[in-house]
């Protein structure tokens, strides 16, 4: 299940009105400190238990992917943006 922290970070900042590269901006300041500390760790690992799927990114941040690549793909997208270093997969 996908922790608290996580399902509001989906629903505050990974919503169709919020452009990722804000996201990114407030990841960078010191606000981001807080998500920084755990972020990546739980996003990766909710893709690899298959938690961080189409049906609960349109639940939570109201994004319409049709499968599983979408949401993989967009992750993959926005890790750049987001946080230092390469993306580090989705192998399980």
């Amino acid at each position: 299940m996908l922790s608290q922290r996580l399902q509001k970070f989906l629903t505050t900042w990974c919503n169709p009105e919020t452009e990722p590269e804000y996201t990114a901006g407030m990841l960078g300041g010191p606000s981001g400190a807080y998500y920084r500390d755990w972020l990546p760790q739980e996003l990766l690992a909710a893709v690899r238990t298959r938690e961080l799927n189409p049906q609960t990114m349109g639940a939570l941040a109201g994004l319409g992917f049709t499968d599983q690549a979408g949401v993989d793909e967009w992750l993959r997208s926005v890790w750049p943006l987001w946080f230092t270093g390469p993306f580090p997969g989705l192998t399980s």
